[in-house]
């Protein structure tokens, strides 16, 4: 089965950025989370339509690398899965530089699994032991009988990151795998007996918004509530589902009017439509008015 990722139609003339001559001072450069990276391209390429004459270089390399890229200097907007931490903030600190951060969008994780497994629920402890190591046999779970093999994202992944944090887990089992790629965690556990691994929802599906049938995905729960679908739309919603979680970008403040402008974009109740088409869930009005209550959030107002 093909799945498909939609391409970003990058304008490149002969400039210099940072050393790099194909990309041009006027661009809008930005790095970071793998997750955002399929939204971000459909919101640039949506932006591009409007402003041909505008150029923006998108990448991923994951959250951490996009926070890094930003506070070196090499790009003007960083994509990440995760909140700023205190450790971001006082790096940017020791350089002088004021960091602000904007939700952009809500991405839904998942958990799969390999179909020899023989479940199709779990509650966030019994993950959380998976992935500690103290749950080794998935008989344990009531499944069938037969090892687990737990993967993940590696680390610099604001995925890893939320994983770790939304689920109370301080260390990996010796026995996970880390992948730099969501395609790479799909295609092991569609293919290893055993496998159990989180993803981003966004990449499961195939062009036609179908899941993926050579995995299994798990209904979720907190300990002693209901289990609810991620496909489960209301669920979403209302918060039901455990595992939903904002996206954002960061950028430097003061902030340049071309980032300015694209960041207002994205934000617009049109853009904001792009988002269900694209896998990913756009703001509720809670994470709305969180960002409308930043009044100076892309103006030069102290």
């Amino acid at each position: 089965m093909k799945y498909f990722y939609l391409p970003l139609l990058v304008l490149l003339i002969v400039g210099c950025k940072n050393g790099n001559p194909e990309i041009p001072d006027t661009a809008i450069t930005i790095a970071g989370s793998e997750s955002e990276l399929p939204l971000i391209k459909a919101f640039a390429l949506a932006y591009q339509r409007e402003n041909p004459e505008q150029h923006i270089e998108i990448s991923g390399g994951g959250s951490n690398i996009g926070i890094h890229k930003l506070l070196a200097g090499e790009i003007s907007i960083a994509n990440s899965s995760r909140p700023l931490s205190m450790d971001d903030l006082e790096a940017a600190a020791t350089q002088g530089i004021n960091l602000r951060q904007v939700m952009i969008a809500q991405d839904i994780l998942v958990i799969i699994t390999n179909p020899s497994v023989g479940i199709n629920k779990l509650n966030t402890q019994e993950i959380a032991d998976i992935y500690e190591g103290r749950v080794r046999d998935w008989n344990q779970l009531g499944g069938n009988e037969g090892a687990i093999y737990p993967v993940g994202r590696k680390e610099g992944s604001g995925t890893r990151e939320y994983f770790m944090t939304r689920l109370g887990v301080k260390h990996f089992t010796t026995a996970a795998l880390e992948f730099k790629s969501y395609e790479d965690i799909i295609n092991y556990v569609s293919t290893t007996k055993g496998a159990v691994g989180y993803v981003s929802a966004r990449f499961i599906s195939n062009s036609q918004g179908a899941p993926n049938s050579n995995i299994v995905l798990l209904d979720i729960a907190i300990p002693e509530m209901p289990h609810f679908s991620p496909l489960d739309k209301q669920a979403v919603e209302y918060g039901d589902y455990p595992l939903t979680r904002p996206l954002y970008q960061i950028y430097r403040w003061p902030l340049a009017e071309k980032e300015r402008l694209f960041l207002e974009f994205e934000l617009s109740s049109k853009t904001q439509e792009l988002c269900a088409a694209q896998g990913y869930r756009a703001l509720n009005e809670n994470q709305r008015e969180i960002n409308r209550r930043r009044s100076d959030l892309f103006t030069q107002k102290k």
